[in-house]
């Protein structure tokens, strides 16, 4: 289904760009609101012609409000012409390069908006707190507030069986690593459908195994180190992916 014609997403980016942060933040009012449990295919729709708005829309979506209207205001006042001291394409490009690889399997325009938006928050917590020069510790928290990483230490990107993981903003690493700890063959069944080799499953429970975001707390279960000729993605025995869908797990509601 798709929701808007590719004109109407090209003038909704168009407007989204020349609006005021309150009008901005009406228009995703009016798609959480309109839209209800299809706003987040709304935003994949938005996503091909705005990444960066439709990347700010899912933060509102997971309502991580104060890092989507800090993004916002950085963006004003990168648009009027601000430019934070000692920024560079280098900066996100170092911090990005210590996430490894916790987006690498989601879509590629997440990692540029990760890196537009970085630059946004850090524009405009860098200008509030007037720094003169580029500040590190504000530049990491930048980023993880892009990701999602909120006042109570959900979300964002953080070590889970020692590989950087995108973490939903409901959950914790702490959780996530309880949960690989604790996952039984009936929660696996209950979730796909399928069964997956007890060695495997005590592998996982061991902390022998990483897992990489395909999704909103949704995970693909990975042995090795990603990049190398010898990683592998976890199969049941019919040759299809895991895949556990962590916010699932715990009960938790989108």
């Amino acid at each position: 289904i798709k929701y808007f014609t590719d004109d109407e997403t090209k003038a909704l980016t168009t407007y989204l760009q020349n609006a005021d942060i309150d009008e901005k933040l009406a228009v995703y009012g009016i798609i959480n609101s309109g839209f209800g449990s299809k706003s987040g295919e709304v935003l994949t729709e938005l996503n091909e012609n705005g990444p960066d708005f439709a990347h700010i829309g899912g933060l509102i979506k997971t309502k991580n409000i104060e890092a989507a209207t800090l993004a916002l205001q950085g963006f004003e006042l990168i648009k009027n012409g601000a430019t934070p001291a000692d920024y560079s394409s280098d900066s996100t490009e170092t911090i990005l390069e210590t996430i490894g690889p916790a987006l690498t399997e989601l879509d590629s325009s997440v990692q540029g908006s990760t890196r537009s938006l970085t630059k946004y928050i850090y524009t405009k917590l860098a200008n509030d707190a007037g720094i003169t020069s580029l500040d590190d510790d504000l530049l990491e928290k930048a980023l993880q507030l892009s990701l999602g990483r909120t006042n109570k230490g959900t979300g964002g990107i953080d070590e889970v069986n020692d590989v950087q993981t995108l973490i939903p903003s409901s959950l914790t690493a702490d959780m996530l690593t309880n949960m690989l700890e604790k996952l039984t063959p009936n929660n696996i069944l209950a979730q796909t459908g399928k069964f997956l080799d007890t060695k495997l499953i005590k592998d996982i429970n061991e902390g022998d195994i990483g897992i990489y975001a395909i999704g909103d707390g949704v995970y693909k279960f990975g042995r090795g180190e990603k990049g190398n000729a010898d990683f592998r993605y976890l199969q049941h025995p019919d040759g299809t992916e895991l895949v556990i869908d962590a916010i699932e797990y715990y009960g938790l509601v989108r």
